[in-house]
């Protein structure tokens, strides 16, 4: 073993290998990234539509309905509810706020708070992480104060996942199969690629017995 990798043939064959392997890598790692992007600004893009239907349909409740309201619509992880302690609010304004503000209209009135919510900081992990990919969401989680058109001061809190999905694929025996090609691919090219020259040094070796 030592032998053929100190070889002409093993150095190819080490070279192919790693630049295979290096540039797999890097394709898987974008591949994912794109995926997980394009996951989180689905779920973002739901966020802002189900922030609008909250407040929207809460604001044709009676006042005095909405807390019955709030009990059946707050069940998923964007939830409109009053609060008794005011939080410092910030003069941010976050992608999140002004498409939900170009949704509602101007008859409603938004502050970001500046202080994030309790459940930011718990984000859930995949159980099963794919290869190369975040193990961790980092979609939307924030706060705003929302004035309904009535004067009703609410607190509207978008929240990670209670849990994220896990990947059902097992990536164990594509990663097998994929290393086993690449290494008998990168074999036969330095083969094929070294076989002219060591046949010129055994002509030359033949050359200088005679």
């Amino acid at each position: 073993m030592r032998a053929f990798f100190g070889s002409m043939t093993g150095r190819v064959f080490l070279t192919l290998m790693l630049g295979i392997l290096a540039a797999a890598a890097l394709a898987q790692w974008m591949a994912v990234r794109e995926r997980q992007s394009a996951i989180e600004a689905y779920r973002d893009f739901h966020a802002v539509e189900r922030a609008e239907q909250l407040i929207t349909t809460a604001d044709v409740v009676p006042r005095d309905s909405r807390t019955a309201f709030r009990k059946v619509a707050n069940r998923l992880t964007v939830r409109l509810e009053p609060f008794d302690s005011a939080l410092p609010t910030s003069g941010e304004v976050t992608p999140f706020m002004r498409q939900l503000a170009a949704r509602i209209g101007p008859d409603f009135q938004l502050q970001h708070i500046a202080q994030r919510p309790g459940q930011c900081d718990d984000v859930p992990r995949f159980r099963q992480p794919v290869p190369l990919a975040p193990t961790r969401w980092s979609g939307i989680c924030e706060s705003l104060n929302v004035r309904m058109r009535d004067g009703q001061l609410l607190r509207l809190q978008v929240l990670p996942p209670r849990q994220l999905p896990t990947p059902e694929t097992d990536y164990t025996s594509t990663i097998a199969l994929f290393l086993l090609t690449i290494a008998l691919l990168a074999y036969l090219v330095a083969r094929m690629s070294t076989r002219p020259l060591n046949q010129l040094a055994q002509a030359a070796k033949d050359l200088g017995n005679d």
